[in-house]
């Protein structure tokens, strides 16, 4: 049995809100202090490491931005689906394998087109 998704409450929403923006003002802290020049050393590898942080940083906040508007999505209409099964064939493969093949598709039940 499968248990219905709900949306976030009003109370829930707020609190991710809440969250989110105690993450927001982490990183801008953590850049503060990333930034002073006393944190230099290697110039090479503070670059690579400032490129590398960008990166998380950035991946980080549109992960957030998602979670800031989380809703829970409609649930499609039912449709009657059909699969396509595409077979191939090479010269050299051994005969018996390729009717083996065949009849399997010919007795799948599910609504199928067969290529």
């Amino acid at each position: 049995m499968r248990n219905k998704i709900n949306a976030p409450t009003p109370n829930e929403d707020r609190v991710i809100k809440f969250l989110i923006l105690l993450g927001v003002l982490s990183i801008i802290n953590f850049l503060f202090f990333f930034l002073q020049p006393e944190s230099r050393g290697n110039s090479i590898l503070y670059v690579l490491l400032s490129i590398s942080l960008l990166y998380g940083i950035v991946k980080k906040i549109y992960l957030w931005y998602n979670y800031a508007n989380i809703s829970v999505p409609e649930k499609p209409e039912a449709k009657d689906y059909t699969v396509d099964v595409l077979t191939t064939y090479f010269p050299g493969e051994p005969y018996q394998m390729i009717v083996t093949t065949l009849e399997a598709i010919v007795n799948i039940k599910y609504p199928h087109e067969t290529y």
